[in-house]
């Protein structure tokens, strides 16, 4: 199935939206692997600022997908976004 949406902010908005009920519908755990590069800042930023309390953090369990290997302090670590 293929979804098109007008901008990235919908993109974000929609992936969020889906996210969080895809781990609602999870008994245990829901694993993510996490995007490197600058990709996922939009969506870590709406996941971050309008669905923050809504999500049960305790279920969700994220992994490194990034190919770079650079300490958690590089500017080109995504550990801090």
């Amino acid at each position: 199935m293929i979804h098109i949406y007008k901008d990235g902010q919908e993109v974000a908005t929609q992936f969020a939206d889906y996210l969080m009920w895809q781990t609602r519908q999870s008994r245990g755990a829901y694993h993510i692997a996490l995007s490197g590069g600058s990709t996922p800042k939009l969506l870590f930023q709406v996941m971050a600022e309008q669905y923050a309390n809504q999500f049960n953090w305790n279920q969700i369990h994220f992994w490194w997908g990034d190919e770079r290997c650079v300490s958690a302090h590089d500017e080109q670590s995504n550990y801090k976004m």
